[in-house]
């Protein structure tokens, strides 16, 4: 069973996890909170039997906390009835469940955080959460988190805690088996799906777009709570810079399949991540090995991290991301070698096969879940 306040499709690697339990034999069940906005457009893949049950979008002001209690109740009752074996909560507000599920149930408790409450350059988080984060974690036999170095100061803060690193990398079968090679006197096809915020596609992208002219960007996702405005806001920059017939966003794409599709006809795999972002990045974001198994060449920040996986793995470039004339340039870089591109594109491809895909990495959390009566 999956436990999630917030809508269990907001983090698309725990459908990666449940496929591999489905195919095993396992029933699975979804529990959690649909989102707002249009995010909520984008749904979990019920085939092979996964069962998913949502409560209504929470109200705003004080009665979310009423929602929230009717939450802990109402899993509390699903748990009843479904008795599972082992109960996968993937934020802090899970934690009510996971102890109900611990107390009542005997059941193993696995606690996934796909970032940390507080992260670096932000708020601290509120009291409430990092007391319920602590609470998850006392609950969970197994706590799950992407990366090593964030794997390591997780188990910093909680010592006693029973902790594994897995990468938040996609489906053996996503990846693409082969691709065609971009051919000479084409435009130079940038690929972004994620949220449509400026911390992941900044303006200055518009401005390098207007300079390189032999490059265009296709682009989906959802635009948060919050941001909304954003959207238009981009796509009147490149209305007023000239360049609306080289930028063409197509909504939300619910069908993870169709977005995949749309990566073929790209060359480049945007991860244009604001610094200082949610540090370190490399394992946990899930869009870098979408864009891999798609055999996209990556462009991301030119922080240390990104530097040391995308030089030596050769399937990337690197640049500062809010300086317009540094993303030009790097584009230009890739435009003036064609065969390094079509190398990147293999090897992008070769790595996520043969290291990067959650078959591989998520057996040991497979293993762990099927062991007789080992807990750690």
């Amino acid at each position: 069973m999956y436990v999630q306040y917030t809508s269990p499709v907001g983090y698309t690697i725990l459908r990666s996890g449940s496929k591999i339990l489905l195919h095993r034999g396992w029933d699975v069940l979804f529990l959690g909170v649909r989102a707002r906005g249009n995010a909520d457009e984008i749904a979990p893949d019920q085939e092979h039997g996964l069962k998913v049950c949502t409560l209504a979008v929470p109200p705003l002001g004080w009665l979310l906390r009423l929602h929230y209690l009717r939450f802990v109740f109402w899993t509390a009752l699903k748990m009843l009835a479904f008795r599972p074996r082992v109960v996968y909560g993937s934020e802090p507000f899970s934690a009510m469940p996971l102890w109900i599920a611990k107390i009542l149930l005997r059941a193993r408790i696995i606690y996934h955080e796909h970032d940390p409450p507080q992260v670096s350059g932000a708020e601290p988080a509120s009291p409430v959460v990092m007391w319920l984060r602590n609470a998850a974690v006392r609950a969970a036999d197994l706590c799950i988190v992407p990366g090593e170095v964030r794997a390591a100061a997780f188990k910093h803060q909680y010592a006693q805690a029973n902790v594994r690193s897995v990468w938040n990398v996609v489906d053996a079968d996503e990846i693409l088996s082969r691709r065609t090679a971009r051919q000479p006197n084409t435009d130079l096809v940038l690929w972004y799906h994620g949220a449509i915020v400026a911390s992941q596609l900044p303006l200055a992208l518009i401005e390098a777009l207007q300079k390189v002219r032999r490059a265009r960007l296709v682009f989906a996702g959802p635009s948060p709570v919050g941001q909304v405005q954003y959207l238009a806001e981009f796509l009147n920059a490149a209305d007023a810079g000239g360049i609306s017939d080289r930028v063409r966003y197509l909504g939300v794409i619910p069908d993870r399949n169709v977005m995949l599709g749309h990566m073929q006809n790209a060359d480049v795999g945007l991860c244009l991540f604001r610094t200082p972002f949610r540090a370190p990045m490399v394992g946990a974001s899930q869009k870098v090995f979408e864009y891999l198994a798609g055999g996209l060449a990556l462009l991301t920040p030119s922080t240390q991290e990104w530097i040391d996986f995308v030089k030596p793995n050769n399937i990337g470039l690197t640049c500062d991301t809010a300086c317009f004339s540094d993303l030009s340039k790097t584009l230009e870089t890739i435009l003036d070698d064609l065969r390094c591109l079509t190398s990147m594109h293999e090897n992008a491809i070769l790595l996520v096969r043969n290291q990067w895909n959650y078959q591989l990495l998520f057996q040991p959390v497979v293993d762990w879940m099927e062991a007789p009566s080992a807990r750690h």
